[in-house]
């Protein structure tokens, strides 16, 4: 390969910044965006139909798919290690030949992705589905060009974090958001704008990160060209698609079950995943996205113990934080259901009913899903992705096979028809049953997938896997006892439909438990309570 002898500016060397300070613009970005995610959510609900809505979550999974594994997922986390590694002369070179990669890889992907629409749609869709599948296809062929742009989104957030500016990647999906929103006030009940203003914000996303990329010269340039480290950049994109995207292939599986159920379990599922992702993408992703650069940092120079050291502490920090989020969703499904998506006035029963029935189950989830999203991180800043693959492969098999069996014997759509307003009430409450158990495998799988993490990275760099079981045992029983405290607060409370009796009842019943958890922590001498009391004592 013949030497490039142009000019080529290569970035500033990455100053190196506080982890509390990375943690928390980060988290600042993620509650940011969450939260004007679920005001987009809220109008979703509002101003479009259950036929628009069914269609459209249906349609926007598929492309939503390759974004986690072509995109925010297997991208960001696969260029990291490499990029680090790579001397500060080399990095625009990597990065300029990368961004042509991605743009060829996302022509293809999204050409045929929209010729195949017809046979992936229906794939998908159950016998005798209660969504509309003429629809659903034409939103499918509308939405794939969402890929392209946030694809490029996600490109950017990597160089960013690499260099641990977090700032303008951490807020750019509000970019997203507020197009999305816009287009919802100007067409409501549309379909067609719907998917086409979705396109517009995934590109957004990507356009607002431009100037950061400018101001600290890691603007990639456009090469159809073969750089060394690009191969094994992809070497980790391929397999980290078997982990990162093992929730969206679930989600992909989950899908095609829910088509078979009543009108808005669909979009109930959405909802209550919505506040899943709030969550976890605050109180777990937000920490590993921080230490995640420093992980690599230290694998490259093989410094084992300070990898342990921040594996542990940020591992512990995770579930500090999920486990009271875990026990106020848990107890309180109703009031953060109209908390959250009846901000602009009810939603329809069937939306509001799936929603309450999804949350429990996938509240629990939250914390072994949480340390997953962090722990998969140590194999791959290490290169270790052999046993990931094999790991996740296996959760994912397991994880499908509860869900087909725990959903059998559910009142299909067509079983509605023409029964009594008191038969179709008991076929609900059948559907909401299994529903609801079947969305209980979801947890289940990731306590099993966290034992072997641990169990591994206990052999492979000796990660006390004691201590955070320890600590985990304490912060449950603290959760735990939130947990009944917000029960029996709200069991004084009478709830009513609204996002205002919904915010009060969350808000008493929810901060009693929080104070509660707190105090719990504090007398089981917990350290992460006194680490952030004394962090931020010090701001």
């Amino acid at each position: 390969m013949t030497e490039n002898t142009s000019k080529t500016t290569s970035p500033a060397p990455p100053i190196r910044r506080s982890s509390t300070r990375n943690i928390l613009t980060v988290m600042g970005g993620t509650l940011a965006s969450r939260v004007l995610g679920l005001l987009r959510q809220a109008l979703f609900n509002r101003l479009f139909s259950s036929e628009i809505t069914d269609a459209f979550n249906l349609a926007y999974r598929i492309p939503n798919l390759f974004r986690e594994l072509l995109a925010e997922g297997a991208l960001t986390n696969s260029i990291i290690p490499v990029y680090k590694s790579l001397p500060l002369e080399e990095r625009p070179k990597f990065a300029a030949s990368l961004t042509g990669a991605l743009a060829g890889l996302n022509l293809l992907v999204v050409g045929f992705g929209i010729l195949l629409a017809p046979f992936v749609v229906g794939l998908r869709m159950a016998d005798h589905s209660s969504v509309n599948f003429a629809l659903a296809l034409q939103l499918t062929r509308i939405v794939w060009p969402f890929l392209a742009g946030i694809s490029f989104s996600a490109l950017a957030m990597a160089l960013l974090n690499a260099s641990e500016h977090f700032g303008s990647s951490s807020f750019s999906p509000l970019a997203f958001s507020v197009v999305s929103i816009i287009g919802f006030l100007l067409f409501p009940n549309n379909a067609v704008m719907l998917a086409v203003m979705t396109v517009i914000g995934g590109f957004a996303q990507f356009f607002v990160q431009i100037p950061s990329l400018q101001k600290f010269g890691l603007m990639p340039k456009l090469e159809f060209s073969w750089h060394p480290a690009l191969g094994k950049a992809l070497g980790l994109m391929v397999p980290f698609t078997f982990t990162t995207g093992t929730r969206e292939l679930l989600s992909v599986v989950l899908t095609g079950i829910l088509t078979s159920f009543p009108i808005g379990a669909m979009t109930g599922f959405t909802n209550a995943d919505t506040v899943f992702l709030l969550a976890l993408g605050l109180f777990a992703v937000s920490p590993a996205l921080a230490f995640y650069p420093r992980l690599a940092e230290y694998s490259a120079a093989n410094d084992w113990t300070s990898f342990r050291d921040t594996l542990l502490s940020a591992s512990k920090l995770v579930v500090f934080l999920t486990a009271p989020v875990t026990a106020v969703i848990f107890v309180l499904a109703p009031s953060v259901t109209s908390a959250m998506f009846e901000l602009t006035g009810r939603i329809s029963n069937d939306k509001f009913v799936f929603t309450v029935a999804a949350l429990p189950p996938l509240a629990l989830a939250m914390i072994p899903w949480g340390l997953n999203q962090f722990l998969v991180r140590a194999f791959y800043v290490r290169q270790k992705t052999r046993e990931a693959i094999v790991i996740n492969v296996a959760g994912f098999l397991l994880n499908t096979a509860m869900y087909y069996a725990l959903s059998r014997g559910a009142p299909t759509a067509l079983a509605f028809k023409g029964v009594s307003p008191t038969q179709a009430q008991i076929l609900l409450n059948d559907a909401l049953l299994h529903y609801q158990r079947m969305n209980y495998g979801t947890t289940l799988t990731g306590c099993l997938i966290v034992i072997v993490y641990l169990v591994t990275l206990s052999s492979q760099v000796q990660l006390n896997w004691k201590k955070l079981v320890g600590h985990i045992i304490k912060v449950s029983l603290s959760a735990l006892a939130a947990a009944l405290v917000a029960h029996f607060i709200s069991s004084l409370i009478p709830l009513h439909r609204g996002f205002v009796n919904g915010a009060l009842h969350l808000g008493l019943a929810g901060g009693a438990a929080l104070a509660v958890y707190i105090g719990l922590c504090t007398v089981l001498q917990v350290q992460e309570v006194a680490g952030l009391r004394r962090r931020f004592l010090k701001r």
